[in-house]
């Protein structure tokens, strides 16, 4: 929990805004909607491997989107109706971290 603490100091507003709080970046105005370098995604609090470049694609919303995750236990999903529609969140398993 402490190594956790010290992670969550170290973010900007931003970063603590979407991870913590289910915030969203701005679309098309982000570090990593147009990242086109190979590599591999982490969770910005935990530093878990999340998604691989290699399974990056364009989905036209202005965010990164990937076909899966790097290893399905990575990750937990639930479903969301809190924005007027259903959607599926998407948060690191380690850290909690909203992801999407």
């Amino acid at each position: 929990m402490k190594a956790k603490n010290e992670q969550l100091n170290k973010l900007t507003a931003l970063q603590l805004k979407v991870t913590q709080e289910c915030g969203t970046e701005p679309a098309f105005n982000n570090e990593y909607w147009d990242n086109h370098r190979e590599g591999i995604y982490v969770d910005i609090v935990s530093g878990q491997a999340l998604f691989s470049s290699k399974d990056k694609f364009n989905s036209g919303t202005g965010w990164p989107s990937f076909t899966r995750p790097i290893n399905d236990s990575g990750i937990v999903e639930k479903k969301d109706a809190s924005h007027g529609m259903v959607r599926t969140e998407v948060k690191s398993r380690d850290a909690g971290s909203h992801l999407a």
